[in-house]
């Protein structure tokens, strides 16, 4: 048997926020995962195991600032 190289453990939260549009199941979808003080923003689904993921490149950081922005307010209504 192989030889492990490196096993991480690490605890991640996903929010479906918001659909990208109406002709798909994707949603914007926020992470954060322990150790990290930043949210990760992303295009993605649930798949077949219960897990997230994504779809497409990167969110620029000026799309993921404003997704922040609306998730903020949401959690204060």
């Amino acid at each position: 048997m192989g030889e492990f190289k490196k096993h991480i453990v690490k605890k991640t939260d996903y929010w479906f926020f918001k659909k990208t549009d109406d002709r798909y199941d994707y949603y914007f979808v926020r992470s954060m995962t322990d150790g990290i003080d930043k949210p990760n923003w992303f295009i993605g689904y649930e798949n077949s195991f219960g897990s997230v993921s994504s779809v497409g490149g990167p969110i620029t950081e000026g799309k993921q600032k404003e997704l922040e922005n609306e998730f903020q307010i949401e959690l204060k209504k």
